[in-house]
């Protein structure tokens, strides 16, 4: 009888967040429009001999756009994850397929973040990681408080680099 395998630790996330709550703002706003203009067209419906049945079918209708314009993309912006650990960088997107992309830290070549003014003062910016490898450009937009991913991203190379050169 073997001995027990061993797991591997479980890697500490250290920082893990959806993309900025701003992504949604089209859907809300796509979705208020929606619901306006249905309501709108039933309210304001003239007497017809079908008004009911007309006014269903709006109804309907609506929710079946709203489904689409507002569900759908919340949904998307709820299943996207980055997620930054001791090893790398994980993105994970994707509602019914799901993919996954993760970076080690260690090939990291250089990352850097940009934010325009608005993107300042909502608190959220573009991180751009440049990795070696085919895939070796990342862009990830509207990243919540984008300048401590950034320093969190180098800190952890700043760490390895120590790690490398301590002998550990």
């Amino acid at each position: 009888m073997g001995l027990p395998e061993q797991q591997p630790a479980e890697e500490q996330v250290i920082l893990s967040d959806h993309p900025h709550w701003t992504t949604l703002i089209q859907t809300i706003v796509l979705l208020v429009l929606t619901v306006a203009v249905a309501g709108a067209a039933i309210f304001f419906m003239p007497d017809v001999a079908l008004r009911t049945q007309i006014q269903l079918a709006i109804a309907v209708a609506a929710v079946l756009v709203a489904l689409v314009v507002s569900v759908v993309p919340f949904l998307r912006w709820f299943a996207t994850r980055y997620q930054l650990t001791e090893q790398g960088l994980v993105i994970r997107e994707g509602i019914l397929s799901r993919s996954v992309r993760t970076i080690p830290i260690g090939r990291v070549n250089d990352a850097s973040h940009s934010q325009r003014l608005i993107e300042r003062m909502l608190g959220k910016g573009t991180l751009t990681v440049e990795s070696g490898g085919e895939r070796g450009l990342l862009v990830l937009k509207n990243v919540p408080d984008v300048d401590k991913w950034h320093q969190q991203i180098y800190r952890l190379i700043d760490d390895m680099a120590d790690g490398v050169r301590d002998g550990r």
